[in-house]
């Protein structure tokens, strides 16, 4: 959660729900409440956004509680519908109040998590002798094909099974059922079953050796992959990728260790897998995704917690995917456990015009250590050092954060939010006559701004003339003044007035 500093108060958008798992055509539901206001909100000064460019505007809705909770309460909706294929992931949502008349944006942070819809259905079967066989029924309960693994491994060894193949968007369900060779210490251990769509596993789940699988299952099992389901049940295509004789089993092991496990440390982890020779890859396990995040092998350690490491290996013609392996890391909370904040120092201009600058100031905790400024909205604003450069009209979010020590943890990010709007200017486009007359015939005046909005005209002399619309009435002799103005908008600063003089004479001379 961001907070940020209004001119009289602090306000922050507290969000009862941080994470939410869905499935296409589902709503998650985000609560929030606005604190420290002095004034009543309605659903249009809230917005959503998030830095996952799959992100759909259009699945976001905005309402107001129903429950007795006040003006300051409201609920985030967001129905991911239509999704493809490349949509299924984790989507960090920043949900911001944009008040027109608001100093500041209040800020606060959620995150939206998408994942495939597959339901296990009946009672899967699974023996290992004489021989190893697995069957079971799948359905597809969502609106896209989906591409899903199934995988068998033995706990008391590295062996293990797996198969690939499409359920579609059809009538089914699917029955699925293979065979395979188990291995030679089968009767030692357990197996585990895995069912994983689009790469992101769905379910894991143990098979005792002295019981029956099905026994497990009493009733149907729907995979937990979020809130609720869409559309009808739907049928499958199997295209069998492991075939032909028993493959040989891989396995992964780490060959790295942090030297920092502390908040804001990053590590490069490292593994070695088997004989396929395919890449061992890595991802963060979907229970420490607040923990730690990984970008091109790198692990940055985010917050306090467990951060565990997920490990795969693909197999090919010879050798069996390896049994995906973890690591399991202690994040701790910095060199130092004593909390230090930052508060804003600076009153930033209200509006920002476009072509100006900003020095930001803050005053940071006890470490001693230097507030840093950065750009939140760099097409909007820039920030170099101190100094915010305004470039093109938006809301320029700047934040700041402070490094911690051996006493003091890092400072929670803190962002200042400036409405940035451009200048605009006013011309005349219509000739106005060399003199009217009372009475005379009417003169039609136009302008325009480089805004593009419409120019509104008035009297600046109303006993000498009228003025309706864009028509000027002459009534009696004197000098006619027609002004001109633009209001501006949520881009444009409203444009100095501009005038346009007319004489008027009391009959023409002959």
């Amino acid at each position: 959660m961001s907070t940020f500093q209004e001119r009289k108060a602090s306000q922050n958008i507290v969000v009862d729900v941080p994470e939410c798992r869905v499935v296409p055509g589902e709503t998650a539901r985000f609560p929030f409440s606005v604190r420290g206001g002095e004034r009543s909100y309605s659903i249009h000064d809230f917005s959503a956004s998030s830095d996952n460019p799959n992100f759909d505007q259009g699945w976001v809705h905005i309402v107001r509680a129903t429950d007795g909770g006040g003006s300051s309460r409201f609920t985030l909706e967001i129905r991911p519908a239509h999704i493809g294929r490349r949509q299924y992931g984790t989507y960090p949502i920043s949900i911001r109040c944009t008040a027109p008349d608001a100093f500041q944006a209040a800020v606060g942070l959620c995150t939206l998590i998408v994942k495939p819809c597959v339901r296990l259905i009946g009672k899967p079967d699974f023996s290992t002798w004489p021989g190893g066989s697995l069957s079971l029924s799948l359905e597809n309960c969502g609106s896209v094909d989906i591409d899903v693994s199934v995988s068998v491994s033995h706990h008391g060894s590295s062996w293990s099974r797996g198969w690939d193949f499409e359920l579609e968007t059809e009538d089914g369900p699917f029955e699925f059922k293979e065979t395979f060779e188990p291995p030679a210490d089968g009767k030692r251990g357990d197996f585990e079953l895995e069912v994983s769509a689009e790469g992101i596993s769905l379910i894991r789940m143990p098979i005792e050796r002295e019981k029956i699988l099905s026994k497990v299952f009493q009733r149907k099992y729907v995979i937990p992959a979020a809130v609720a389901l869409i559309g009808a049940a739907v049928g499958i295509i199997l295209t069998t990728v492991l075939s032909g004789p028993a493959l040989i089993s891989q396995s992964i092991s780490f060959t790295s260790q942090p030297t920092s496990t502390a908040v804001g440390a990053t590590y490069v982890v490292t593994a070695k897998g088997g004989g396929s020779g395919n890449p061992v890859t890595f991802a963060i396990d979907a229970q420490s995704t607040s923990t730690c995040s990984i970008s091109g092998g790198i692990v940055t350690f985010d917050r306090p917690g467990s951060c565990v490491i997920d490990a795969s290996q693909a197999g090919n013609d010879k050798y069996a995917a390896a049994p995906r392996a973890q690591q399991m890391i202690a994040v701790t909370g910095g060199g130092g456990t004593t909390i230090q904040s930052i508060v804003f120092t600076s009153e930033p201009p209200s509006p920002a015009v476009v072509g100006t600058v900003y020095t930001v100031t803050a005053r940071g905790g006890g470490s001693g250590n230097p507030v840093t400024f950065s750009s939140g909205s760099p097409d909007v604003c820039s920030v170099s050092g101190a100094t915010v450069s305004f470039n093109q009209p938006g809301a320029c979010v700047i934040d700041a954060n402070q490094a911690g020590n051996g006493q003091y943890a890092p400072a929670p990010q803190v962002q200042q939010t400036i409405a940035v709007k451009q200048g605009q200017t006013i011309s005349f486009t219509s000739t106005a006559p060399v003199e009217g007359l009372p009475g005379g015939t009417p003169y039609n005046v136009a302008a325009t701004a480089t805004s593009g909005d419409p120019v509104s005209f008035s009297s600046g002399s109303p006993g000498v003339c009228t003025v309706s619309g864009a028509t000027v009435t002459f009534n009696q002799p004197g000098t006619c003044v027609v002004d001109a103005n633009q209001a501006g908008d949520n881009q444009y600063l409203p444009a100095l007035q501009v005038e346009q003089d007319i004489p008027v004479a009391s009959s023409r001379i002959a």
